[in-house]
């Protein structure tokens, strides 16, 4: 928090605004995550300009960067 406020005068970082992303976008989404929800993930899809790839899985939000066996992707 210390860092934001220093950073941005407030405990919370600005918003962005993703609809200015230019660059080429992909979205793995996982269908039982709980921190970037499908609901989240939903809102944001149409937001993003360039995207040019959006799959969802059966996984949470750790499963990206724990799973084991990260073939399927």
């Amino acid at each position: 928090m210390i860092g934001n406020f220093g950073l941005y005068g407030s405990v919370n970082p600005p918003e962005i605004d993703i609809s200015t992303i230019d660059i080429p976008v992909a979205m793995y989404v996982g269908k039982f995550d709980t921190l970037a929800t499908p609901l989240d993930n939903l809102e944001n899809k149409p937001k993003i300009k360039n995207l040019i790839h959006y799959k969802e899985y059966d996984l949470d939000h750790l499963a990206f960067i724990l799973a084991a066996n990260m073939t399927y992707f």
